[in-house]
């Protein structure tokens, strides 16, 4: 809601001089940025490292992904999402924001060839009876799938933000 409310609002501010501009300006990047360009760009990274995470968790626990209970979860099978998750949509970000699109899919590329191993051990947890409870290849997949694809949505809608907030 709030980012919502700010996107209505975003233009009702003063065009004064203000903080940024005059540091813009002292770098000598006036010129190459305005001042309500960095403060979005630096709105856009902050909400990489944190919020996104809350939607991310957001949404797989709607999916069902993550459960509320204490048993054994597909995220206890696949550790470091919560840093590596920010880490990689900055990365996708920036490298989106240079123009190398292309390197960026190369990171989405070798996320899934470094959780591999990973996914492939709870493969054996496949062959147990029905009553365990620890959670089978399909689980920890559908974890591994849905987090890092809401993950790489929120990264490329905040760059599509940036690429549609461009002067023509």
């Amino acid at each position: 809601m709030g980012a919502v409310l700010m996107l209505l609002l975003g233009g009702a501010g003063n065009n004064g001089s203000g903080g940024i501009e005059q540091w813009l300006m002292f770098a000598g990047l006036a010129d190459r940025f305005s001042p309500d360009r960095v403060v979005l760009l630096v709105g856009l990274l902050l909400l990489q490292t944190s919020t996104a995470n809350v939607v991310v968790r957001l949404v797989l626990t709607h999916v069902g992904a993550l459960k509320s209970t204490d048993s054994p979860q597909a995220s206890d099978k696949l550790r470091g999402g919560r840093l590596l998750g920010p880490m990689e949509r900055l990365i996708i970000l920036g490298l989106g924001l240079a123009g190398e699109v292309t390197a960026a899919s190369l990171v989405i590329a070798a996320k899934g060839l470094i959780r591999w191993p990973e996914i492939q051990s709870s493969r054996s947890t496949a062959d147990k009876p029905s009553g365990a409870s620890d959670p089978g290849i399909d689980e920890v997949t559908e974890y591994f799938l849905v987090g890092s694809m809401v993950s790489w949505i929120f990264a490329l809608a905040s760059l599509a933000i940036v690429t549609l907030s461009a002067p023509l």
